[in-house]
């Protein structure tokens, strides 16, 4: 039979030679690397440690975030973000990308990075220009 199943097995099934003849010719040779010193791992593991206390939280835990006191340096944690980007947005000549990269212990080029393209919303009501606008109307059916 040489359709389906059968006829794809075949083909893989077939030997041939003068690419066999070519792979034998070819010789690979592989060198594990070489394990990064001690002292990088010493010093990234202690890296990672380093925390700094939270500067600001969420009133209570709202919104199904736990409540916690630390945070890696170069992290930052959801309220303490907003609280950085709406003073930048309200006081921009005051909390510039430096001093909310030294308050934060912020790298620098990420923390401009954060104030260039991460822009807190806010939402306004625009209350009714008349009194008759706020009043709904029954249709009259």
């Amino acid at each position: 039979r040489r359709h389906g199943v059968l006829f794809t097995a075949e083909i893989v099934s077939q030997k041939n030679e003068p690419l066999l003849g070519h792979l034998r010719s070819v010789y690979v040779q592989s060198v594990e690397p070489l394990p990064p010193p001690s002292d990088a791992n010493a010093q990234a593991v202690e890296e990672e440690a380093e925390r700094r206390p939270l500067r600001f939280t969420f009133p209570s835990p709202i919104y199904g975030l736990e409540d916690f006191s630390d945070v890696p340096k170069g992290k930052l944690s959801l309220a303490e973000a907003l609280k950085a980007l709406g003073s930048h947005q309200h006081r921009p000549k005051h909390w510039t990308p430096e001093k909310i990269s030294q308050e934060f212990s912020l790298d620098l080029k990420d923390t401009k990075a954060l104030v260039e393209f991460f822009i807190p919303f806010k939402v306004e009501i625009i209350p009714p220009k008349t009194r008759a606008d706020k009043q709904i109307k029954a249709s009259s059916d």
